[in-house]
């Protein structure tokens, strides 16, 4: 039987283990989202980027914005990032201005080339849909009614997590689905039969610990399991 000086000491290192375990996780921050990429323009227009038709120009939309003005063709993209991303999210303030049938504009994640990517739009119907393209083909991974969506800036987040794509608009859930049309790729801003404004671009990849998107207000990141 243990003596009561072996058994305070065994007491007393117990507590001493305890405290530094508890000290060491206070001390060490958990691992966070960090930023890819950000772009406000209000450097002017930004260099290195891709673009595939339209006429984009910085203007003055409330502030310093990115603006593709050329209503009349079936697409234009910028492609901006590394070709080699992989999971990540892009949050992008968007008005669409003009949008004509079927036409739209939105982000996109992911984007191998002008026809492969996977993207968030805001559409003349007056819905936000998530859309897999692969080669040009279009599958909707999901959609959903958004209020005043032509003519306002909207907040869309879009976040790609191995081979789930899931999007916002507002913070509010649009849809989310498994697709397998690109699994790498650049961020883009795309229209298609629209005149667009677009702002506060921004990506982050994820951190072990980040909330599930909507949840403090900050950009939607993929989450580790």
């Amino acid at each position: 039987m243990p003596t009561k000086r072996r058994l305070y000491a065994g007491l007393a290192a117990t507590a001493i283990v305890g405290f530094t375990t508890a000290a060491l996780a206070l001390t060490v921050p958990p691992a966070s989202a960090s930023t890819l990429f950000s772009e406000d323009f209000e450097a002017g227009a930004p260099a290195g980027w891709s673009t595939a038709g339209g006429d984009w120009s910085v203007v003055e939309d409330g502030s310093l914005a990115y603006r593709q003005s050329k209503g009349t063709g079936a697409a234009a993209r910028v492609l901006a990032g590394e070709p080699d991303w992989t999971d990540y999210a892009v949050r992008a303030r968007v008005r669409p201005i003009t949008v004509d049938g079927g036409g739209f504009a939105g982000v996109a994640v992911r984007a191998s080339d002008p026809a492969t990517m996977y993207r968030l739009v805001l559409t003349s119907a007056g819905t936000a849909e998530l859309h897999a393209v692969r080669g040009g083909e279009v599958t909707v991974l999901g959609a959903a009614p958004v209020a005043a969506a032509i003519g306002t800036f909207h907040t869309l987040d879009v976040r790609a997590d191995d081979d789930t794509i899931t999007g916002w608009v507002d913070g509010a859930l649009i849809g989310t689905g498994t697709a397998e049309a690109s699994d790498r790729g650049r961020l883009g801003l795309v229209t298609s039969l629209a005149t667009a404004s677009f702002d506060d671009i921004s990506a982050v990849t994820p951190g072990e610990d980040d909330p599930a998107p909507g949840q403090d207000g900050s950009a939607p990141v993929p989450t580790r399991s």
